[in-house]
């Protein structure tokens, strides 16, 4: 059984394998134009930089001059920090925020069907038989296999759901008399 526990694992891990939720659900609000083509963005220099807010503060720029270029959001058992700081460099980003907060725990038992090894019994046999033409013994063995058939075993698991939350943002130009970049999409509303 340990042998089918580590084989569902490794198939579970290979389909996770380059699987960045951060980038698969990012939202763009610069409708497709990169930061280099906005007049009121600046380009970000250097690598972005990660912050860590409380869940009721995700979207929320904790600096002002900041634009807001994009976001992520999805839930799942788990999302590495590092991921969303490569999306950062992917779009451009200056900063990103991220949160997450605890949804829900998922549990059950998966069943696991296995093929039980065939069992052989050996059977000694000795004896006598008395006839016309006298006593008479004999002995021998005799072997009977009988099919293994099948096991279903019950694996619990228990997993763990996070909603995740990750915003991108770049400082805007001050120059002035020029127009703020306004996001396409408000994330919140769905309204542009």
């Amino acid at each position: 059984m340990s042998k089918v526990k580590i084989v569902c694992c490794a198939l579970g891990l290979l389909s996770l394998a380059g699987c960045n939720p951060y980038s698969r659900f990012y939202v763009d609000l610069l409708d497709g134009r990169k930061v280099s083509e906005c007049s009121d963005l600046t380009p970000p220099q250097g690598k972005p930089i990660l912050l860590r807010v409380a869940w009721d503060q995700r979207g929320q720029m904790p600096e002002p001059g900041y634009a807001l270029i994009g976001y992520s959001s999805f839930w799942r058992s788990s999302g590495k920090v590092s991921n969303a700081k490569h999306q950062a460099r992917e779009v451009g980003a200056a900063i990103v925020v991220v949160s997450s907060q605890y949804s829900h725990t998922a549990t059950g038992a998966m069943p696991i069907t296995t093929r039980n090894p065939d069992q052989t019994m050996s059977s000694y046999h000795t004896g006598g038989i008395t006839g016309p033409s006298g006593y008479h013994q004999y002995s021998g063995t005799s072997q009977t296999t009988v099919p293994g058939g099948y096991s279903t075993y019950y694996v619990p698991y228990s997993v763990r759901y996070y909603n995740f939350y990750a915003s991108y943002w770049v400082k805007r130009r001050t120059v002035i008399d020029a127009p703020l970049h306004e996001p396409a999409v408000n994330p919140w509303t769905g309204e542009r």
